[in-house]
Protein backbone atom coordinates (compact mmCIF):
# COMPACT_ATOMS: atom_id res chain seq x y z
CA UNK A 1 0.00 0.00 0.00
CA UNK A 2 1.35 3.43 -0.95
CA UNK A 3 2.18 5.68 2.00
CA UNK A 4 1.66 9.36 2.69
CA UNK A 5 3.77 10.85 5.47
CA UNK A 6 2.52 13.73 7.58
CA UNK A 7 5.28 15.50 9.51
CA UNK A 8 4.18 16.61 13.01
CA UNK A 9 0.54 15.63 12.61
CA UNK A 10 -1.17 17.72 15.27
CA UNK A 11 -4.22 19.99 15.62
CA UNK A 12 -6.41 20.26 12.50
CA UNK A 13 -3.90 18.33 10.38
CA UNK A 14 -5.01 15.14 12.16
CA UNK A 15 -7.90 15.19 9.67
CA UNK A 16 -5.33 14.01 7.14
CA UNK A 17 -5.33 10.56 8.73
CA UNK A 18 -8.90 9.42 7.88
CA UNK A 19 -8.73 11.26 4.54
CA UNK A 20 -5.57 9.38 3.54
CA UNK A 21 -7.17 6.08 4.53
CA UNK A 22 -10.35 6.91 2.60
CA UNK A 23 -8.23 7.28 -0.54
CA UNK A 24 -6.74 3.84 -0.02
CA UNK A 25 -3.30 4.92 1.21
CA UNK A 26 -1.48 4.27 4.46
CA UNK A 27 -0.90 7.33 6.67
CA UNK A 28 2.40 7.51 8.55
CA UNK A 29 3.30 10.22 11.06
CA UNK A 30 6.88 11.48 11.19
CA UNK A 31 7.60 13.06 14.56
CA UNK A 32 10.33 15.68 14.43
CA UNK A 33 13.45 15.37 16.57
CA UNK A 34 13.19 17.61 19.62
CA UNK A 35 15.86 17.81 22.29
CA UNK A 36 13.58 19.75 24.63
CA UNK A 37 13.15 17.47 27.61
CA UNK A 38 9.94 15.92 26.34
CA UNK A 39 7.84 19.09 25.94
CA UNK A 40 6.99 18.43 22.30
CA UNK A 41 6.26 14.78 23.05
CA UNK A 42 3.76 15.83 25.73
CA UNK A 43 2.07 18.23 23.29
CA UNK A 44 1.82 15.47 20.69
CA UNK A 45 0.32 12.99 23.11
CA UNK A 46 -2.27 15.54 24.23
CA UNK A 47 -3.24 16.05 20.57
CA UNK A 48 -3.25 12.34 19.75
CA UNK A 49 -6.06 11.83 22.27
CA UNK A 50 -8.30 13.57 19.69
CA UNK A 51 -7.03 11.56 16.72
CA UNK A 52 -10.01 10.64 14.48
CA UNK A 53 -10.09 6.88 14.09
CA UNK A 54 -7.25 4.48 14.77
CA UNK A 55 -3.85 5.94 15.60
CA UNK A 56 -1.53 5.43 12.59
CA UNK A 57 2.01 4.16 12.70
CA UNK A 58 4.59 6.74 13.79
CA UNK A 59 8.28 7.05 13.05
CA UNK A 60 10.75 9.35 14.80
CA UNK A 61 13.12 11.69 13.00
CA UNK A 62 16.81 11.28 13.71
CA UNK A 63 19.13 13.98 15.10
CA UNK A 64 20.62 14.59 11.65
CA UNK A 65 18.72 15.48 8.49
CA UNK A 66 20.66 12.90 6.47
CA UNK A 67 19.57 10.09 8.79
CA UNK A 68 15.98 11.32 8.70
CA UNK A 69 16.01 11.44 4.91
CA UNK A 70 17.16 7.80 4.78
CA UNK A 71 14.46 6.84 7.30
CA UNK A 72 11.74 8.46 5.20
CA UNK A 73 13.19 7.18 1.92
CA UNK A 74 12.85 3.63 3.27
CA UNK A 75 9.09 4.19 3.59
CA UNK A 76 8.91 4.98 -0.15
CA UNK A 77 6.12 7.58 0.30
CA UNK A 78 4.20 9.19 -2.55
CA UNK A 79 3.81 12.44 -0.56
CA UNK A 80 5.44 14.11 2.43
CA UNK A 81 3.23 16.82 3.93
CA UNK A 82 3.74 19.32 6.77
CA UNK A 83 1.25 18.97 9.60
CA UNK A 84 2.27 22.02 11.62
CA UNK A 85 4.20 25.25 11.35
CA UNK A 86 7.28 23.67 12.92
CA UNK A 87 7.44 20.99 10.22
CA UNK A 88 7.13 23.11 7.05
CA UNK A 89 10.87 23.28 6.48
CA UNK A 90 11.59 19.62 7.18
CA UNK A 91 8.66 18.33 5.10
CA UNK A 92 9.59 20.59 2.19
CA UNK A 93 13.24 19.53 2.21
CA UNK A 94 12.31 15.84 2.42
CA UNK A 95 9.80 16.09 -0.42
CA UNK A 96 12.30 17.98 -2.59
CA UNK A 97 15.09 15.49 -1.96
CA UNK A 98 12.77 12.56 -2.68
CA UNK A 99 11.55 14.12 -5.94
CA UNK A 100 7.91 14.34 -4.80
CA UNK A 101 5.32 17.00 -5.60
CA UNK A 102 5.98 19.94 -3.31
CA UNK A 103 6.93 23.58 -3.03
CA UNK A 104 10.51 24.39 -3.94
CA UNK A 105 12.94 24.41 -1.02
CA UNK A 106 14.53 27.55 -2.45
CA UNK A 107 11.32 29.42 -1.57
CA UNK A 108 11.32 28.41 2.11
CA UNK A 109 12.53 31.77 3.40
CA UNK A 110 9.59 33.50 1.72
CA UNK A 111 7.27 30.78 3.01
CA UNK A 112 8.40 30.92 6.64
CA UNK A 113 10.11 34.25 7.48
CA UNK A 114 7.84 37.24 8.00
CA UNK A 115 10.35 39.76 6.69
CA UNK A 116 10.96 37.75 3.50
CA UNK A 117 7.22 37.34 2.86
CA UNK A 118 6.90 41.12 2.78
CA UNK A 119 10.00 41.50 0.59
CA UNK A 120 8.48 39.03 -1.87
CA UNK A 121 5.32 41.12 -2.06
CA UNK A 122 7.40 44.25 -2.59
CA UNK A 123 9.34 42.64 -5.46
CA UNK A 124 6.06 41.51 -7.05
CA UNK A 125 4.67 45.06 -6.95
CA UNK A 126 2.08 44.17 -4.33
CA UNK A 127 1.25 46.18 -1.25
CA UNK A 128 3.45 45.16 1.67
CA UNK A 129 4.09 46.05 5.29
CA UNK A 130 7.19 48.20 5.72
CA UNK A 131 9.62 46.75 8.21
CA UNK A 132 13.20 46.10 9.14
CA UNK A 133 15.23 43.42 10.88
CA UNK A 134 17.14 45.03 13.75
CA UNK A 135 19.76 43.73 16.16
CA UNK A 136 19.72 46.65 18.60
CA UNK A 137 17.22 48.80 20.42
CA UNK A 138 18.80 51.91 18.86
CA UNK A 139 18.06 50.57 15.37
CA UNK A 140 14.48 49.84 16.43
CA UNK A 141 14.08 53.43 17.64
CA UNK A 142 15.55 54.71 14.36
CA UNK A 143 12.88 52.79 12.42
CA UNK A 144 10.23 54.21 14.77
CA UNK A 145 11.47 57.75 14.14
CA UNK A 146 11.78 57.22 10.37
CA UNK A 147 8.19 55.91 10.42
CA UNK A 148 6.99 59.25 11.81
CA UNK A 149 6.78 57.85 15.36
CA UNK A 150 3.55 56.14 14.40
CA UNK A 151 2.63 52.84 16.11
CA UNK A 152 4.85 49.87 15.24
CA UNK A 153 4.77 46.11 15.76
CA UNK A 154 7.74 44.32 17.31
CA UNK A 155 7.89 40.52 16.88
CA UNK A 156 10.03 37.52 15.95
CA UNK A 157 10.55 36.93 12.26
CA UNK A 158 9.80 33.21 12.57
CA UNK A 159 6.74 32.32 14.63
CA UNK A 160 3.00 31.71 14.40
CA UNK A 161 -0.15 33.04 16.01
CA UNK A 162 0.44 36.14 18.11
CA UNK A 163 3.38 34.72 20.07
CA UNK A 164 5.64 37.57 21.33
CA UNK A 165 3.89 40.17 19.16
CA UNK A 166 4.00 43.66 20.66
CA UNK A 167 2.12 46.74 19.41
CA UNK A 168 4.17 49.73 20.53
CA UNK A 169 3.37 53.45 20.56
CA UNK A 170 6.48 54.83 22.31
CA UNK A 171 10.13 54.06 22.96
CA UNK A 172 9.43 52.48 26.36
CA UNK A 173 7.05 49.95 24.81
CA UNK A 174 9.51 49.28 21.99
CA UNK A 175 12.22 48.58 24.57
CA UNK A 176 9.96 46.11 26.40
CA UNK A 177 9.05 44.35 23.13
CA UNK A 178 12.63 44.27 21.90
CA UNK A 179 13.91 42.85 25.19
CA UNK A 180 11.18 40.18 25.19
CA UNK A 181 12.10 38.93 21.69
CA UNK A 182 15.84 39.54 21.29
CA UNK A 183 17.96 36.68 22.59
CA UNK A 184 14.95 34.45 23.29
CA UNK A 185 14.04 31.23 21.52
CA UNK A 186 11.27 31.24 18.95
CA UNK A 187 8.53 28.61 18.96
CA UNK A 188 10.76 26.37 16.81
CA UNK A 189 13.74 26.54 19.16
CA UNK A 190 15.75 28.98 17.04
CA UNK A 191 17.60 31.93 18.57
CA UNK A 192 16.09 35.36 17.95
CA UNK A 193 19.33 37.19 17.16
CA UNK A 194 17.34 39.86 15.32
CA UNK A 195 13.92 41.40 15.86
CA UNK A 196 11.39 42.39 13.23
CA UNK A 197 9.91 45.88 13.61
CA UNK A 198 7.12 46.89 11.22
CA UNK A 199 4.64 49.65 10.65
CA UNK A 200 1.38 48.92 12.46
CA UNK A 201 -1.58 48.45 10.11
CA UNK A 202 -4.86 49.44 11.76
CA UNK A 203 -7.85 47.74 10.22
CA UNK A 204 -9.91 44.56 10.23
CA UNK A 205 -8.00 41.27 10.28
CA UNK A 206 -9.00 38.30 8.14
CA UNK A 207 -7.96 34.73 7.48
CA UNK A 208 -7.86 33.54 3.88
CA UNK A 209 -6.94 29.89 3.32
CA UNK A 210 -5.94 28.63 -0.10
CA UNK A 211 -5.38 25.20 -1.59
CA UNK A 212 -2.84 25.12 -4.41
CA UNK A 213 -2.16 22.70 -7.25
CA UNK A 214 0.44 23.17 -9.99
CA UNK A 215 0.53 26.89 -9.19
CA UNK A 216 -3.26 27.34 -9.36
CA UNK A 217 -5.01 28.62 -6.20
CA UNK A 218 -8.47 28.01 -4.79
CA UNK A 219 -9.95 30.00 -1.89
CA UNK A 220 -11.01 27.24 0.47
CA UNK A 221 -11.99 29.18 3.60
CA UNK A 222 -12.16 32.70 4.96
CA UNK A 223 -12.81 34.14 8.40
CA UNK A 224 -12.91 37.51 10.10
CA UNK A 225 -11.38 38.18 13.51
CA UNK A 226 -13.50 40.17 15.93
CA UNK A 227 -11.49 41.85 18.67
CA UNK A 228 -12.32 43.97 21.69
CA UNK A 229 -10.22 46.45 23.60
CA UNK A 230 -9.54 45.90 27.28
CA UNK A 231 -9.13 48.64 29.86
CA UNK A 232 -5.57 49.80 29.41
CA UNK A 233 -5.65 49.56 25.62
CA UNK A 234 -4.81 45.93 24.83
CA UNK A 235 -6.83 44.32 22.03
CA UNK A 236 -7.75 40.66 22.40
CA UNK A 237 -9.65 38.13 20.32
CA UNK A 238 -13.35 37.96 21.10
CA UNK A 239 -14.52 35.57 18.39
CA UNK A 240 -13.70 34.45 14.87
CA UNK A 241 -16.40 33.67 12.34
CA UNK A 242 -16.42 32.22 8.85
CA UNK A 243 -17.59 34.33 5.93
CA UNK A 244 -20.55 33.19 3.85
CA UNK A 245 -20.81 33.82 0.12
CA UNK A 246 -23.38 36.57 0.74
CA UNK A 247 -20.88 38.39 2.95
CA UNK A 248 -18.22 38.66 0.25
CA UNK A 249 -18.27 42.35 -0.66
CA UNK A 250 -16.21 43.89 -3.48
CA UNK A 251 -13.67 44.86 -0.80
CA UNK A 252 -13.36 41.23 0.34
CA UNK A 253 -13.18 39.99 -3.26
CA UNK A 254 -10.26 42.37 -3.71
CA UNK A 255 -8.61 40.67 -0.74
CA UNK A 256 -9.21 37.23 -2.30
CA UNK A 257 -7.61 38.40 -5.56
CA UNK A 258 -4.68 39.90 -3.66
CA UNK A 259 -4.25 36.65 -1.67
CA UNK A 260 -3.86 34.64 -4.87
CA UNK A 261 -1.23 37.10 -6.11
CA UNK A 262 0.62 36.63 -2.80
CA UNK A 263 0.69 32.87 -3.39
CA UNK A 264 2.46 33.51 -6.71
CA UNK A 265 4.83 36.02 -5.14
CA UNK A 266 6.12 33.55 -2.54
CA UNK A 267 6.32 30.68 -5.02
CA UNK A 268 3.52 28.41 -3.78
CA UNK A 269 2.78 25.50 -6.11
CA UNK A 270 1.18 22.83 -3.93
CA UNK A 271 -0.84 22.29 -0.81
CA UNK A 272 -2.62 24.39 1.80
CA UNK A 273 -1.64 27.90 2.89
CA UNK A 274 -3.19 29.62 5.89
CA UNK A 275 -2.75 33.39 5.50
CA UNK A 276 -3.71 36.43 7.53
CA UNK A 277 -4.49 39.81 6.03
CA UNK A 278 -5.50 43.25 7.20
CA UNK A 279 -7.87 45.58 5.37
CA UNK A 280 -7.61 49.30 6.08
CA UNK A 281 -8.54 52.40 4.08
CA UNK A 282 -5.82 51.52 1.55
CA UNK A 283 -7.17 48.01 0.93
CA UNK A 284 -5.76 44.57 1.77
CA UNK A 285 -2.21 43.83 2.90
CA UNK A 286 -0.50 40.61 3.95
CA UNK A 287 0.31 40.08 7.61
CA UNK A 288 1.77 36.57 7.25
CA UNK A 289 1.47 33.25 5.46
CA UNK A 290 1.67 29.82 7.09
CA UNK A 291 2.26 27.09 4.54
CA UNK A 292 0.29 24.28 6.15
CA UNK A 293 -3.23 23.38 7.25
CA UNK A 294 -4.98 26.08 9.30
CA UNK A 295 -4.78 25.14 12.99
CA UNK A 296 -7.32 25.57 15.75
CA UNK A 297 -8.04 21.88 16.43
CA UNK A 298 -10.93 21.92 13.94
CA UNK A 299 -12.60 18.61 13.17
CA UNK A 300 -13.48 17.69 9.62
CA UNK A 301 -17.22 17.59 10.36
CA UNK A 302 -17.09 21.15 11.72
CA UNK A 303 -15.30 22.43 8.61
CA UNK A 304 -17.67 20.48 6.34
CA UNK A 305 -20.66 22.22 7.94
CA UNK A 306 -19.15 25.65 7.28
CA UNK A 307 -17.54 25.19 3.87
CA UNK A 308 -18.78 21.91 2.39
CA UNK A 309 -15.26 20.51 2.64
CA UNK A 310 -12.27 20.39 4.95
CA UNK A 311 -8.84 21.43 3.85
CA UNK A 312 -6.96 18.19 4.40
CA UNK A 313 -9.07 16.35 1.82
CA UNK A 314 -8.77 19.31 -0.56
CA UNK A 315 -5.02 19.32 -0.03
CA UNK A 316 -4.77 15.64 -0.98
CA UNK A 317 -6.91 16.30 -4.05
CA UNK A 318 -4.59 19.15 -5.05
CA UNK A 319 -1.58 16.83 -4.97
CA UNK A 320 -3.19 13.73 -6.44
CA UNK A 321 -5.92 14.88 -8.88
CA UNK A 322 -5.28 18.23 -10.54
CA UNK A 323 -8.28 17.89 -12.88
CA UNK A 324 -10.67 17.46 -9.94
CA UNK A 325 -9.00 20.42 -8.23
CA UNK A 326 -9.57 22.64 -11.28
CA UNK A 327 -13.26 21.68 -11.45
CA UNK A 328 -13.59 22.64 -7.78
CA UNK A 329 -11.85 25.95 -8.43
CA UNK A 330 -14.30 26.75 -11.22
CA UNK A 331 -17.20 26.36 -8.78
CA UNK A 332 -15.71 29.15 -6.67
CA UNK A 333 -16.22 30.11 -3.04
CA UNK A 334 -19.69 28.99 -1.96
CA UNK A 335 -19.92 27.90 1.71
CA UNK A 336 -23.18 26.14 2.70
CA UNK A 337 -23.10 27.29 6.33
CA UNK A 338 -21.46 29.45 8.94
CA UNK A 339 -19.16 28.74 11.85
CA UNK A 340 -17.88 30.67 14.83
CA UNK A 341 -15.16 30.19 17.44
CA UNK A 342 -15.88 32.05 20.66
CA UNK A 343 -12.70 32.56 22.65
CA UNK A 344 -13.55 32.80 26.33
CA UNK A 345 -12.05 35.84 28.04
CA UNK A 346 -10.62 35.36 31.54
CA UNK A 347 -10.53 38.55 33.61
CA UNK A 348 -7.81 37.45 36.03
CA UNK A 349 -5.68 34.41 36.87
CA UNK A 350 -7.95 31.81 38.49
CA UNK A 351 -7.96 28.18 39.62
CA UNK A 352 -11.18 26.34 38.82
CA UNK A 353 -12.68 22.92 39.52
CA UNK A 354 -15.56 23.10 37.02
CA UNK A 355 -16.71 25.07 33.97
CA UNK A 356 -20.52 25.38 33.89
CA UNK A 357 -20.21 27.51 30.74
CA UNK A 358 -19.39 24.31 28.85
CA UNK A 359 -22.74 22.79 29.81
CA UNK A 360 -24.50 25.98 28.73
CA UNK A 361 -22.72 25.87 25.38
CA UNK A 362 -23.60 22.21 24.86
CA UNK A 363 -27.28 23.07 25.32
CA UNK A 364 -27.24 25.52 22.39
CA UNK A 365 -28.51 24.21 19.02
CA UNK A 366 -25.37 24.81 16.93
CA UNK A 367 -22.72 23.76 19.48
CA UNK A 368 -19.95 21.62 17.99
CA UNK A 369 -17.05 21.40 20.41
CA UNK A 370 -15.01 22.91 23.21
CA UNK A 371 -11.21 23.02 23.14
CA UNK A 372 -9.02 23.83 26.13
CA UNK A 373 -11.75 23.83 28.80
CA UNK A 374 -13.35 20.85 30.52
CA UNK A 375 -16.17 20.13 32.93
CA UNK A 376 -15.41 18.88 36.46
CA UNK A 377 -11.68 19.27 35.86
CA UNK A 378 -9.29 21.31 38.03
CA UNK A 379 -7.51 23.86 35.85
CA UNK A 380 -5.47 27.04 36.16
CA UNK A 381 -6.67 29.74 33.77
CA UNK A 382 -4.48 32.73 33.01
CA UNK A 383 -5.79 36.24 32.51
CA UNK A 384 -6.50 36.89 28.84
CA UNK A 385 -3.91 39.21 27.34
CA UNK A 386 -3.39 37.68 23.86
CA UNK A 387 -4.43 34.84 21.54
CA UNK A 388 -2.90 32.12 23.72
CA UNK A 389 -4.17 33.23 27.13
CA UNK A 390 -7.85 32.39 27.18
CA UNK A 391 -10.38 30.20 28.93
CA UNK A 392 -10.90 27.82 26.03
CA UNK A 393 -12.63 28.01 22.69
CA UNK A 394 -16.28 27.15 21.96
CA UNK A 395 -17.21 26.23 18.40
CA UNK A 396 -20.60 26.62 16.73
CA UNK A 397 -21.60 25.76 13.16
CA UNK A 398 -24.76 25.20 11.13
CA UNK A 399 -26.45 25.86 7.82
CA UNK A 400 -28.77 28.05 9.92
CA UNK A 401 -26.65 31.20 9.92
CA UNK A 402 -28.98 33.15 12.21
CA UNK A 403 -28.89 30.43 14.88
CA UNK A 404 -25.07 30.34 14.87
CA UNK A 405 -25.04 34.09 15.49
CA UNK A 406 -27.68 33.79 18.22
CA UNK A 407 -25.74 31.06 20.03
CA UNK A 408 -22.53 33.04 19.85
CA UNK A 409 -24.24 36.13 21.23
CA UNK A 410 -25.71 34.14 24.11
CA UNK A 411 -22.21 33.12 25.20
CA UNK A 412 -21.01 36.71 24.82
CA UNK A 413 -23.96 37.91 26.93
CA UNK A 414 -23.11 35.47 29.72
CA UNK A 415 -19.45 36.47 29.54
CA UNK A 416 -20.41 40.14 29.83
CA UNK A 417 -23.30 40.03 32.30
CA UNK A 418 -22.98 36.75 34.21
CA UNK A 419 -19.23 36.15 34.28
CA UNK A 420 -19.31 34.70 37.81
CA UNK A 421 -21.46 31.79 36.58
CA UNK A 422 -18.95 30.63 33.95
CA UNK A 423 -16.42 28.99 36.26
CA UNK A 424 -16.51 27.28 39.64
CA UNK A 425 -13.50 28.47 41.60
CA UNK A 426 -11.26 26.09 43.53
Amino acid sequence: MDKIIVVECISTSMNYIPDIRNLGYEPVILETYNDDGGKQKARREANYKNMPGEMPRTIEAKPSYEETLELVKAENPILVLPGSEMSVELATHLANDLGLKCNKAENLMMMTRKSEMQNACKRAGLRYVKGEMVASFDDAVKFFNDNGRRPVVVKPTHSAGSLSVHVCTNEEEIKAGFDDVFGSRDMFGGLNDKVLIQECIEGTEYIVNTINSEGESYISASYVYKKIQLPGGAKIYDYTESLTKDEITPELQEMFDYAIKVMRAIGIEYGPVHSEFMIDDKGPVLIEVNCRICGGDMKGEFLDTMFGHHESNLSLEAYLDHDAFMKRKQRGYNPPGKGCFKTLIVREDIDIVDAPIVRVAKSLPTFVSCVGLYEHTPMHLKKTIDLYSNGGKLSFASSDVAQVIADREEIRRIERDEYDTMFTLA
